[in-house]
């Protein structure tokens, strides 16, 4: 008996051999053994020699159809595909774009419902039963969120994030890596999805009672990219919900329609007005203006005190060496910070402040204004505070605007913000006031005025 190897289906594997050579006694015996993929097979043949052990070993013979290869879940995918919305029945989530699967039943889930889901992300301007509304969404730069669920302990939620992009998959991931990094801890890392390793997010919000852990992994089909977020309350938290997906059927319905559907355009929404010079505020004598936005104030019409460049921005340049002349500006809008643009104060702690960012994605102001409410509440409830905001229109500089109004009460102060916004090209002005009590920050708000032609 010796440890020994075999010829089977043209393929050396191990074996173990037995041979008994005697007067009366001739007989031999192999033990082979094969692994396929978690099963370990063992084949056993007997003979009256090694003769006989080969000619029944070459009776096996390989089957004449091609095995079978699951595919390979499909990431990245340049061909426009047919668009569709998810659909949740009997428990269960599934989204043919998307080829995918969420079992809620089985795994005690709670889908939330679209009113929940605007409630909580406040982006879902649409209705999905009609998907040229939810279309006309994703054309302004908006995202539809598809799906949001969580655990009867709310320790561990997954979302679906659908976007529609210009941008290859990598470059949107860089964007919103960049996007993350001004507010939050994050980079970037390998998540397993479907058995696969993708690039993906991770970052971590802070919140008064504790830190969630949440990780991004995108998904492009065609125009359209997808965010699969999964997080909670515990380290593990991101991978225990990236496995709760399950990958539908393999298959990617191509669609050619969308390549001639002109409703389709990424650029549909509001139109970008590019006649214009890009340009910052000047301040001289205590009165600032911006000519691009056509806006003025004067800090004496309130008795406040107008802030130097310096002091107003050294968030993002501690050491004064910036001069925060327009090349350096420009470069700091580029790389997707905000600039203050002019900040002014009173002695009652009360402040007026226009801010500039640029913004690549979103094609309208009240889409931008829209994710500014959702923003700012967050912050709040990270906190610990409540806060009571609402959107509203009034007159400002002429027209009927949309504006923003925020009350808090933080240590028992009540603090009052209201927000304007002015667009111009792909450059939005923030135009915000903080006091005691509403009607002072309205009325800071409506200090500023419109430049004289």
């Amino acid at each position: 008996m010796k440890l020994s190897t075999g010829i089977l289906l043209d393929k050396e594997v191990q074996s173990i051999d037995i041979r008994l050579n005697g007067e009366r006694i001739e007989y031999a015996e192999s033990i082979l053994y094969m692994k396929v993929d978690d099963y370990f097979i063992e084949i056993k043949v007997e003979g009256k020699d090694s003769k006989d052990i080969q000619e029944v070993l070459s009776m096996f013979v390989a089957p004449d159809y091609e095995e079978h290869v699951e595919p390979k879940y499909i990431f990245d995918l340049d061909a426009n595909v047919k668009f569709t919305v998810g659909e949740i029945e009997n428990g269960i989530y599934t989204n043919k774009m998307l080829n995918l699967k969420v079992d809620g039943k089985a795994n005690n889930l709670r889908f939330r419902n679209d009113e929940e889901i605007k409630k909580k992300f406040g982006y879902n301007d649409s209705d999905r039963a009609d998907i040229e509304s939810v279309k006309e969404v994703l054309n302004k730069g908006d995202y539809f969120v598809d799906m949001h669920a969580t655990t009867p302990d709310n320790k561990l939620a997954i979302s679906i994030f659908v976007y529609k992009s210009e941008y290859d998959l990598n470059t949107f991931l860089e964007k919103e890596l960049n996007k993350l990094k001004k507010d939050f801890d994050s980079k970037k890392k390998t998540i397993e999805l479907f058995g696969e390793e993708v690039p993906g997010i991770e970052f971590k919000k802070v919140y008064y009672d504790g830190t969630a852990t949440i990780e991004l992994a995108f998904i492009k089909r065609g125009k359209y990219i997808t965010i699969i977020s999964s997080g909670g309350e515990y380290s593990s938290a991101p991978k225990d919900g990236f496995k709760l997906f399950e990958v539908l059927d393999n298959k990617v319905e191509i669609d050619s329609d969308e390549t001639t559907d002109s409703s389709e355009s990424i650029n549909e929404g509001e139109e970008v007005d590019n006649n214009f010079e890009f340009s910052i505020g000047e301040i001289n004598n205590g009165i600032y203006t911006n000519k691009m936005f056509g806006i003025r104030f004067d800090e004496k019409s309130l008795g406040m005190k107008i802030k130097s460049r310096e002091e107003a921005n050294i968030k993002y340049d501690n050491t004064g060496e910036k001069k925060w002349d327009i090349d350096e500006v420009s470069q700091l809008l580029e790389n997707g910070d905000k600039f203050m643009d002019m900040r002014a104060d009173i002695e009652n702690k009360s402040i007026l402040s226009v801010i500039i960012k640029k913004e690549d994605t979103l094609k309208d102001l009240d889409s931008y204004i829209n994710r500014q409410m959702v923003g700012l509440k967050d912050i709040y409830n990270m906190k610990g505070e409540y806060v009571e905001i609402k959107k509203g229109k009034d007159e400002f500089l002429g027209e009927t605007r949309t504006y923003i109004s925020l009350h808090a009460n933080i240590y028992g102060q009540d603090l009052y913000e209201r927000a304007v916004y002015l667009k111009v090209g792909n450059y939005i002005a923030e135009i915000s006031a903080f006091a005691g009590d509403e009607l002072s920050a309205k009325q800071m708000i409506d200090a500023i005025s419109k430049i004289e032609e």
